[in-house]
């Protein structure tokens, strides 16, 4: 008995709606956490946590530390062997929270740029299998330009679209590179913001400063992946209509 193929949109709906219920249940969890009781059983938690991070932010060299963030970010563009979330909340812990988040943007940069010039000189490579497990994008793909720069906005906005496919994928394209690079960190920018915020207060994990920047990322992350949801299919049913009417006439 075959297995039936699970599509597409069922799984970002599905993911979209976990997303949302995650949200809902941070929400509560602010809410119970201003009782007593657990405030007493967290003050007592935060004593470990406070002497954790007096050692992480007394480290003296910290432009090695700098060096070392940036080269993985920078291995990352061609082996995605770290989560983005990881490096960036690496950097929110030993950095002061705007110098964290320019060095994030700057990692982010040169990860996704790497990845790019990789499709604009090599080719997509397997570009071919992520168009075919998203329904409706190789329409998007083969609209006017426009289409692509909202394309890659709303991947940038998804947080389940692989970052070096995405990359590659408009690299082979020939978007021109500033076009492709300020519309990536513009799209993926929220994450980065909140990522940073997460790693900076990770010393304070029950708070709302580290708690809400979670809310609002699951959030955005939801909603944009609804939006991509409703652009595929839009570009699916578009391309169907004219296949049709093609063989009509």
């Amino acid at each position: 008995m075959k297995k039936k193929k699970v599509s597409r949109k069922k799984v970002i709906n599905i993911a979209a709606v976990a997303m949302l219920i995650t949200a809902a249940v941070l929400v509560v969890l602010l809410a119970l956490l201003q009782t007593e009781p657990l405030k007493s059983w967290y003050a007592e938690m935060q004593e470990w946590l406070i002497d954790f991070e007096n050692r992480v932010t007394s480290i003296e060299n910290k432009n090695v530390v700098f060096v070392v963030i940036l080269t993985l970010f920078c291995i990352k563009g061609f082996v995605p062997f770290l989560p983005i979330s990881t490096l960036c909340f690496m950097t929110g812990m030993v950095f002061p929270g705007f110098s964290a988040f320019l060095i994030n943007m700057l990692g982010v940069a040169l990860q996704m740029s790497i990845a790019y010039f990789k499709g604009r000189f090599f080719g997509g490579g397997n570009v071919h299998k992520f168009l075919n497990r998203y329904e409706g994008t190789r329409q998007l793909l083969e609209k006017k330009a426009s289409a692509h720069t909202l394309l890659l906005l709303a991947f940038r906005l998804v947080p389940f679209v692989p970052m070096n496919t995405v990359s590659r994928l408009f690299g082979s394209l020939n978007i021109t590179y500033w076009e492709y690079i300020f519309i990536s960190i513009g799209g993926f920018s929220p994450k980065i913001v909140s990522y940073t915020i997460i790693g900076r207060n990770v010393y304070d994990p029950l708070s709302p400063s580290f708690i809400v920047p979670i809310i609002v990322l699951l959030l955005i992350s939801a909603v944009s992946a609804l939006v991509l949801n409703f652009a595929l299919d839009a570009a699916a049913k578009n391309s169907k209509s004219k296949e049709k009417t093609g063989d009509k006439a």
